[in-house]
């Protein structure tokens, strides 16, 4: 049997006692996408992206790897810009564990999803 008569079958597998899940289109997971937005490097940037201030953005864009517009490390800085990005990523994890974004994507509520 030559590649493409292969190509043309597509095997599905059965596991006794389990159901699959197929997504079928593209969904935005929205708690790490807050947390991304809640963090202060970013609102301070966003300012700076519209006006079209470059330089002002990079500066405030530093302080997510802890180094504000001053140019040293600052633990605390870079505790207070991902702090906002870990409880977006565990939210996500939980919401996962506990099969709310299940019964979202069940519900055909379209592109969300926790």
């Amino acid at each position: 049997m030559s590649n493409m008569a292969r190509r043309r079958f597509r095997r599905v597998r059965h596991y006794a006692g389990r159901v699959r899940h197929r997504v079928s289109h593209m969904t935005i997971p929205m708690a790490p996408l807050a947390g991304i937005f809640a963090t202060p490097a970013i609102q301070k940037a966003i300012p700076n992206v519209m006006s079209g201030n470059i330089a002002g953005t990079v500066g405030n864009l530093g302080e997510l790897a802890g180094i504000p517009y001053g140019g040293t490390f600052s633990f605390d800085v870079l505790m207070k810009n991902w702090t906002p990005i870990i409880a977006g990523a565990v939210v996500h994890k939980a919401a996962n564990m506990l099969g709310v974004n299940r019964i979202l994507s069940k519900s055909k509520i379209p592109l969300i999803r926790l």
